[in-house]
C-alpha cells in the first residue's frame, strides 16, 4: 500500500507541474493563457479587490497553488496532525473544483486546467490514503 501511495503523490506532482506549461483558460479566441501566467494574473487580482465576495473568490481562486506544495512536503513528513492534514486536503480540492462554478461558461478551461484537477486530487488522496494506513 505504501508504495501505491508513494506512486500516487508522485503522478499528483507530476500532473500538478505539467498543468502549469499546458493551456489552462481561453479568454478568447487569440488569448490563451496557460498555466502559470493563470497563476500570476490570480495571485495579481489582490491588488483589484474591491469588496468581501472578491476577497473570497480571489482566496478560491490562488489557495490550490498555496496548499500543493505544502500538501506535498506534508505527505513527507512522518508525525503530522491527520485533522489539519485531512482539512487541507479537503480545502484545496474544493477550491480547485471551484473553478469551473466560477465561469459562466466551463468551456474556458483548457486542458491544463484538468490536469492541475487531477494533481491536486491525486495528491490529496495519497496524503487522506497514507494517514488512513498509519
Amino acid at each position: 500500500m505504501k508504495k501505491i501511495t508513494n506512486i500516487t503523490v508522485l503522478l499528483g506532482l507530476i500532473s500538478y507541474l505539467i498543468s502549469f506549461f499546458l493551456p489552462t483558460l481561453s479568454l478568447t479566441n487569440e488569448i490563451v493563457l496557460n498555466g502559470f501566467t493563470t497563476c500570476l494574473i490570480n495571485f495579481g487580482m489582490l491588488f483589484f479587490v474591491e469588496n468581501s465576495l472578491e476577497y473570497w473568490q480571489f482566496i478560491f481562486y490562488i489557495l490550490p497553488n498555496i496548499l500543493v506544495p505544502f500538501l506535498f512536503v506534508r505527505y513527507w513528513r512522518i508525525s503530522a496532525n491527520k485533522v489539519l492534514t485531512s482539512i487541507i486536503c479537503l480545502l484545496s480540492v474544493i477550491s480547485t473544483v471551484f473553478w469551473p462554478f466560477a465561469f459562466e461558461d466551463a468551456s474556458v478551461l483548457l486542458m491544463g486546467y484538468w490536469f492541475w484537477l487531477i494533481g491536486v486530487v491525486l495528491i490529496s488522496a495519497a496524503i487522506l490514503l497514507k494517514r488512513k494506513e498509519a
